[in-house]
């Protein structure tokens, strides 16, 4: 019998004599990192690798340590949740540091309780990250004294270390902080921010130090002489991943890996307002049917409705304890539903923030949500490239859509409760007839993974983006299939798209921290 697959070490290099890891250790980054800056791209780094396994015989494997790496930028981007980790995590270093012939004691769990339940229910070949402390042998008693010598000695190095290089901090801090208004922020070929240095060791409750300040929240809106692109909004730090045009077409909602929402004004370009209440990037958002509410959610699994006119955020749901990928309203306002890594749709009483009923819809995570128009349909998407349309009154099954051979990414409905498009990573679009379950149409739109479909009010244009920014944004017409446009995209990949509610204009979001409005009718190019 060959020995059993080990995925934290094959994957991210962790040997068995390391796990369980802590959080830091499955982010590849140093214990007590105080930069949110490094944790974000440690956290995206690890996911955009672990994202390869999730087509194939790992599958399974691949999700299980994406849920945890969602977890842990959770936790270590909440400045609350971090201290109390740290803490718990300082003190068991601590303690087996100074472990000697007493039995060994249950260390504070360093893995939170939710994901604890996980992998209690993860498959047996995979290696248990929840198995205890190995304890650790006695050791001689003339090596007792020396050992606790060494340790004094290095807690007061350790210490005098630390006030050294806190000094260093406060002092660089200020010298950057009087040359932040005319610095420019190098970025990384993908568009991601690249990670800084810190100095510190210890955790910001233990050692003193501070978290870094977050970015002033700006924005800036520059309108184009160069048809088809009318606007390019900036002010986002990180990959745009959520856009929504409010019902009558004013405002333009958009989310952030930045763990931003801001709302711009499409008359004058200006950004109205911007938050940063998330804890993890935010991954979709969505306005009410009658537009004066905004719902937005990302990793770290909640839900937050915004009061469009002022930008306060009223309410708060606690939708999930890993990260939700999508949300969506029902055509009457009444329902709110919310999906993610899971595999779990749940609907939401958005006016008083109750659970409304939820099921089991996908054995992977959904990565995509679209509610029929008509409100009697709930359609996911998600990694086992199956879309599956649901009662949301019942939660029963109606049908299953199979065709895709990657991970389905995006789902939009064609003006109409019968047709319903989808994008996929197998770098394909399907126009299907929902009543049936048949595919209309199953176009090859790019060479590479399709991340984003949007479809014009009417029905009549599908457009399509993704991985590959070279392609660009392709315009299709959904009755003949044919190619009617294609629009310069992006510098980097385009993972969101949205048409407007005249159908005239289309928004994308792509990594490279960048909003773009385009003119929708544009001519063949």
């Amino acid at each position: 019998m060959g020995e059993a697959f080990d995925p934290y070490y094959r994957w991210l290099g962790i040997p068995p004599d390391e796990q369980p890891a802590d959080y830091y250790r499955l982010l590849g980054i140093k214990r007590f990192e105080d930069d949110p800056v490094v944790i974000e791209t440690a956290a995206d780094r690890q996911t955009v690798h672990l994202r390869t396994f999730q087509i194939g015989p790992q599958a399974a494997m691949s999700e299980r340590l994406l849920g945890e790496v969602a977890a842990a930028r959770a936790c270590l981007l909440d400045r609350a949740k971090k201290a109390a980790y740290d803490e718990r995590l300082w003190k068991s270093s601590a303690g087996e540091a100074a472990e000697e012939s007493q039995p060994v004691k249950a260390s504070p769990p360093l893995i939170d309780a939710h994901l604890e339940a996980l992998l209690a229910g993860a498959e047996s070949a995979a290696p248990s990250r929840l198995a205890p402390l190995r304890r650790r042998r006695k050791l001689p008693r003339v090596w007792l004294v020396g050992g606790i010598v060494a340790l004094v000695l290095a807690l007061v190095v350790a210490g005098l270390a630390s006030v050294i290089s806190w000094s260093a901090r406060r002092i660089q801090t200020a010298m950057e902080a009087s040359e932040q208004s005319g610095r420019s922020v190098p970025t990384r070929p993908d568009g991601l921010l690249p990670p800084t240095e810190t100095t510190s060791d210890r955790p910001a409750s233990v050692s003193g130090t501070t978290p870094a300040p977050e970015p002033e929240l700006t924005g800036e809106a520059t309108k184009s002489s160069k048809p088809p692109l009318r606007w390019t909004l900036t002010g986002h730090a990180r990959p745009v991943a959520a856009l929504a045009y409010s019902p009558d077409g004013r405002w333009l909602a958009t989310g952030s890996k930045d763990k931003t929402v801001r709302l711009w004004d499409l008359e004058s370009g200006r950004m109205l307002w911007a938050r940063r209440d998330h804890a993890a990037e935010v991954n979709s958002v969505v306005f009410s049917p009658e537009g004066r509410r905004l719902a937005s959610t990302g990793d770290d699994g909640a839900i937050r409705l915004w009061d469009v006119d002022d930008g306060e955020s009223f309410r708060t749901i606690a939708a999930s304890d890993r990260g939700i990928r999508a949300i969506v309203f029902s055509p009457n306002g009444r329902r709110l539903a919310s999906a993610g890594h899971d595999g779990i749709v749940r609907l939401w009483n958005p006016d008083t923030g109750e659970t409304a009923g939820q099921w089991n819809a996908h054995d992977d995570g959904i990565m995509a949500l679209a509610y029929s128009p008509d409100g009697q349909r709930l359609a996911t998407g998600g990694l086992d490239r199956s879309i599956r349309l649901w009662d949301p009154a019942s939660g029963r099954l109606a049908r299953t859509l199979e065709g895709h051979e990657a991970a389905v990414r995006s789902l939009s409905y064609a003006g109409d409760s019968v047709r319903l498009v989808s994008g996929s990573e197998d770098g394909r679009w399907i126009l299907w007839d929902a009543a049936t379950g048949k595919p209309i149409r199953n176009q090859h739109g790019h060479d590479d993974r399709v991340l984003a479909v949007a479809v014009s009010p009417d029905g009549t244009r599908i457009a399509t983006a993704g991985r590959g920014a070279a392609e660009g944004i392709r315009l299709w017409d959904a009755e003949t299939g044919g190619l009617r446009a294609t629009l310069p995209g992006h510098a980097a990949a385009i993972g969101v798209l949205a048409f407007s509610p005249d159908g005239w204009t289309l928004a994308s979001g792509g990594y490279d921290r960048v909003v773009k409005l385009w003119q929708a009718d544009a001519e063949k190019r």
